[in-house]
C-alpha cells in the first residue's frame, strides 16, 4: 500500500492536523468532493423526470445506490435508503413502522449500542409499545444469546442491536442472531455506523431485514444509507417521499 500517493489523495490532510477522530467522521478524498461539486453543475435537479438533468440527477441517485449496495452485499440498489444521518434513518423508520404494531408489541434494545439505535424505538413507548433491554455480560462485555431467547416472546416485532458496539467495540454474531429472532417472528434492525468501515458486511447471507451506516464515516458525504430487505420495504408506510 503506498501511503503517500494515498495522503495525496486527501487536500484535507496538507495541514498542521493529524486527525484520528475516524469514529466521528473520516476526511474525504478530493475524488468525493469533485464528485459532489460536478453533481452541482450538471446534475442539481430533482430526479424522477424526463428533461436531462433530472435525467442525470437519478442516474447519480441510482449509481450511489448501487455502490452501497455493492458494498455491503445487497441485491439491488432499490434496497437502499437515502439520509442525512443514521439517527434521522432510524426516527424515520420508526415512524414508518408504527402503523404496523399495536399497543402492546414489543422492541428488544441492547445497552451497547448508540444512542441513536436506541433512543428512536424509546419513541415507540409513548404509542403503547413496550421497549425491552437486552443487557451484556458484565465479565465478558458480551450479549448473551440465552438472554435474548428469555427476552423474546410472540408479541416481540423487533429486536436493534449493533454489529459492533462503537463503545465496546466487541463484534457481534449478526447472522446467528438473525436466526434465533427470526424464528420468533420479529425483525432485526442493525446499526452497522461502526463495523462497516472496518470489516467485511454482507447483509444478504446475513438475512438481515434492516442494516444502517454513516457515508460520512465512509470517507462519503455527510448523509447515511440503510439497507431495507425488499420485503419488510415495500410493506413499510411511506415518511417524506
Amino acid at each position: 500500500m503506498d501511503s503517500e500517493f494515498i495522503r495525496k489523495q486527501f487536500s484535507a490532510l496538507n495541514d498542521d492536523y493529524i486527525l484520528f477522530e475516524n469514529a466521528g467522521g473520516t476526511q474525504v478524498p478530493d475524488q468525493v468532493i469533485n464528485s459532489v461539486a460536478d453533481f452541482y453543475r450538471q446534475s442539481n435537479a430533482q430526479p424522477g423526470h424526463y428533461y436531462p438533468k433530472s435525467v442525470r440527477s437519478g442516474e447519480s441517485f441510482n449509481t450511489s445506490r448501487q455502490i452501497i449496495a455493492d458494498l455491503i452485499g445487497a441485491s439491488e440498489a432499490d434496497e437502499i435508503v437515502f439520509g442525512p444521518t443514521a439517527t434521522t434513518l432510524n426516527q424515520l423508520m420508526v415512524l414508518s413502522m408504527m402503523g404496523r404494531w399495536q399497543a402492546g408489541d414489543e422492541i428488544i434494545v441492547t445497552i451497547s449500542d448508540h444512542e441513536a439505535n436506541i433512543n428512536p424505538w424509546l419513541f415507540a413507548q409513548k404509542h403503547g409499545l413496550k421497549v425491552k433491554f437486552w443487557n451484556i455480560n458484565r465479565d465478558s462485555f458480551e450479549l448473551n444469546l440465552e438472554d435474548l431467547e428469555s427476552l423474546l416472546s410472540p408479541r416481540t416485532v423487533l429486536v436493534a442491536f449493533p454489529h459492533i458496539s462503537n463503545i465496546l467495540g466487541i463484534k457481534n454474531d449478526v447472522a446467528r442472531i438473525t436466526k434465533i429472532v427470526h424464528r420468533a417472528g420479529a425483525w432485526v434492525y442493525v446499526d452497522g455506523v461502526a463495523s462497516t468501515p472496518h470489516t467485511v458486511v454482507d447483509v444478504k447471507s446475513w438475512d438481515v431485514d434492516f442494516f444502517v451506516l454513516s457515508t460520512y464515516k465512509l470517507f462519503g458525504p455527510q448523509m447515511a444509507a440503510l439497507y431495507c430487505r425488499k420485503d419488510p420495504l415495500e410493506n413499510l408506510e411511506t415518511v417524506k417521499h
